[in-house]
């Protein structure tokens, strides 16, 4: 199965349940691009945060419910997994900027205690197959 396949169905295996927040794999790739430049940026002003493991988080609500869709993404040496779930927009938005977990590798134990997410809503792939999928 190829990245953008990997990510598709992993997006509509989360989405399902008929929200309105509707996050594609365009937008996934906008927002990982963005968010590696980024920390590309930082890795060469911070050379030492180079080896250390982080991620980020993408949302998309809904005026209609305001229930947030959201993809996380936690990447661990040469691997990165991709999460998606739902949750109220608020606590969402809570999570991503203050109510995070001090340790990057905890971060999906601590979607799953506080958001839904769906049986088979995660992926783990290689980033370099990211990477390649992303410059595309």
């Amino acid at each position: 199965m190829s990245v953008e396949q990997e990510i598709a169905s992993i997006l509509d295996k989360a989405l399902e349940e008929g929200t309105h927040a509707i996050i594609s794999t365009e937008d996934v790739r906008e927002w990982l691009t963005e968010y590696l430049e980024m920390r590309k940026e930082d890795i060469d002003q911070f050379p030492e945060e180079a080896t250390k493991s982080h991620w980020d988080l993408l949302a998309a609500d809904s005026w209609l419910t305001r229930e947030a869709a959201f993809l996380a993404a936690l990447f661990v040496g040469d691997q990165v997994t991709l999460i998606v779930g739902r949750g109220e927009a608020d606590r969402v938005k809570a999570f991503g900027e203050s109510e995070f977990p001090e340790n990057p590798e905890d971060l999906i134990i601590e979607l799953r205690r506080n958001f839904r997410i769906a049986e088979d809503s995660s992926s783990t792939l290689e980033l370099d197959a990211l990477s390649e999928w992303l410059q595309r």
